[in-house]
């Protein structure tokens, strides 16, 4: 089972088709989740908001999807720092005995900044980050980068449609 923090780039340049394909793909994952998986999410802009607490609650977790809407600059160091806050502050979740697995889904479309130091907090902690580049071809390098170091994957894709395809395969 997991315990999945969606991180979603909300800055002025997601706005559209970008932000509403991200949306629209989380809400598959949402639909998609199992009993004892829990979600969270964390949309950012300039700075980043905690959306929902790690729940396994689907409905509350779509709900506050649709309160987020896209503005502002970039600041995936946030968006980042905050999924790392939320898994701090949540206790691990046990079924028969084993974690839940934690990763981070991160959707982006590109003008990537992060710290050495965040991506050393994620991998210390366990956690994968998984990257989605949505649309564009800017910050791929950097998000591959942070895919590869923490144990997780990059991904590329321009639709909702994509990003399923991409992640499930």
């Amino acid at each position: 089972y997991f315990d999945i923090c969606y991180v979603i780039d909300r800055s002025g340049s997601m706005s559209g088709s970008r932000f509403s394909s991200a949306r629209e793909a989380i809400i598959k994952f949402i639909e998609a989740m199992y009993t004892h998986d829990r979600g969270a999410i964390v949309g950012f802009a300039s700075s980043a908001s905690v959306y929902s607490q790690f729940t396994g609650d689907k409905l509350s977790l779509k709900n506050s999807l649709s309160t987020m809407n896209a503005s502002g600059g970039t600041s995936v160091e946030a968006g980042l720092v905050s999924a790392l806050d939320l898994f701090d502050s949540t206790e691990t979740k046990h079924v028969k005995g084993i974690s839940n697995t934690k990763m981070i889904l991160l959707l982006c479309d590109g003008d990537v900044y992060y710290s050495n130091s965040t991506l050393e907090r994620a991998k210390e902690n366990g956690i994968k980050i998984f990257t989605v580049l949505i649309g564009s071809t800017s910050g791929n390098t950097k998000l591959q980068h942070m895919a590869d170091y923490t144990g997780g994957t990059f991904y590329y894709a321009a639709t909702a449609e994509e990003i399923r395809e991409a992640i499930w395969g």
